[in-house]
């Protein structure tokens, strides 16, 4: 019992670290944070790259230049169950186009938190 209640904290500082370094996830989450209406909306990688571009100052051209429409299909794509448990990623495909559509949603607790805030 008492290494399962190890392992479990170390799968929890890992995701938490992984999450901290995952670009998309950061951006997603402050879009969905200040955009609540984004919220269940299906869309392809595409679109909802031009919505975290706006989200990114002028000035981080790194950042700009990194977070484009691969980078975002990639990044959700690879860090699947990480999108899943943090904002409850749904994905589907259009089936006319085979392209991928995702759509997202803010944790309950955090959307709490956001209107304590407010």
């Amino acid at each position: 019992m008492l290494f399962r209640s190890m392992f479990t904290k170390i799968n929890e500082r890992q995701d938490d670290q992984s999450a901290q370094s995952r670009i998309v996830l950061e951006l997603l989450t402050e879009l969905l944070t200040n955009r609540p209406g984004l919220q269940g909306t299906a869309l392809t990688a595409a679109d909802w790259t031009d919505h975290l571009q706006t989200l990114i100052p002028e000035y981080d051209l790194e950042r700009k230049r990194k977070v484009n429409k691969n980078h975002v299909a990639w990044e959700i794509k690879a860090f699947s169950e990480l999108f899943a448990s943090r904002l409850n990623m749904v994905e589907d495909i259009i089936r006319r186009t085979k392209v991928k559509i995702y759509s997202f949603r803010l944790p309950l607790e955090k959307v709490v938190e956001i209107d304590a805030a407010a």
